[in-house]
Protein backbone atom coordinates (compact mmCIF):
# COMPACT_ATOMS: atom_id res chain seq x y z
CA UNK A 1 0.00 0.00 0.00
CA UNK A 2 1.18 3.43 -0.81
CA UNK A 3 -0.46 6.83 0.62
CA UNK A 4 0.39 10.35 -0.11
CA UNK A 5 -0.16 13.90 0.68
CA UNK A 6 0.58 17.52 -0.51
CA UNK A 7 2.44 19.28 1.62
CA UNK A 8 -0.19 21.68 3.18
CA UNK A 9 -2.23 17.80 3.57
CA UNK A 10 -5.45 19.07 2.73
CA UNK A 11 -5.61 16.58 -0.29
CA UNK A 12 -4.26 12.96 0.18
CA UNK A 13 -4.50 9.47 -1.31
CA UNK A 14 -3.94 6.02 -1.06
CA UNK A 15 -2.91 3.39 -3.77
CA UNK A 16 -4.06 0.17 -2.59
CA UNK A 17 -1.61 -2.29 -5.12
CA UNK A 18 1.84 -3.01 -5.40
CA UNK A 19 3.91 -0.15 -7.56
CA UNK A 20 6.08 -2.00 -9.97
CA UNK A 21 6.90 0.33 -12.56
CA UNK A 22 8.26 4.21 -12.67
CA UNK A 23 8.09 6.69 -15.69
CA UNK A 24 9.67 10.05 -15.88
CA UNK A 25 7.87 12.09 -17.93
CA UNK A 26 9.70 14.90 -19.69
CA UNK A 27 7.19 16.36 -21.59
CA UNK A 28 6.95 20.79 -21.67
CA UNK A 29 3.52 20.48 -19.55
CA UNK A 30 4.89 17.86 -17.04
CA UNK A 31 8.33 20.09 -17.17
CA UNK A 32 6.33 23.41 -16.31
CA UNK A 33 4.32 22.21 -13.78
CA UNK A 34 7.36 20.80 -11.84
CA UNK A 35 10.22 23.68 -13.20
CA UNK A 36 12.31 20.92 -12.90
CA UNK A 37 12.70 18.10 -15.71
CA UNK A 38 10.23 16.11 -15.32
CA UNK A 39 7.93 14.50 -13.56
CA UNK A 40 7.59 10.61 -12.06
CA UNK A 41 3.99 8.76 -12.99
CA UNK A 42 2.80 5.36 -12.53
CA UNK A 43 0.06 3.62 -13.76
CA UNK A 44 -2.35 1.81 -11.81
CA UNK A 45 -6.26 0.17 -11.49
CA UNK A 46 -8.66 2.98 -10.83
CA UNK A 47 -10.17 0.41 -8.51
CA UNK A 48 -6.69 0.51 -6.62
CA UNK A 49 -6.64 4.32 -6.11
CA UNK A 50 -9.13 5.85 -3.09
CA UNK A 51 -9.24 9.57 -2.29
CA UNK A 52 -8.47 9.77 1.37
CA UNK A 53 -8.55 14.00 1.50
CA UNK A 54 -9.92 16.40 -1.41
Amino acid sequence: MVTGECNCEAVAFEITSNISDVFICHCSICRRSTGSNGIAVTIINISDFRWEKA
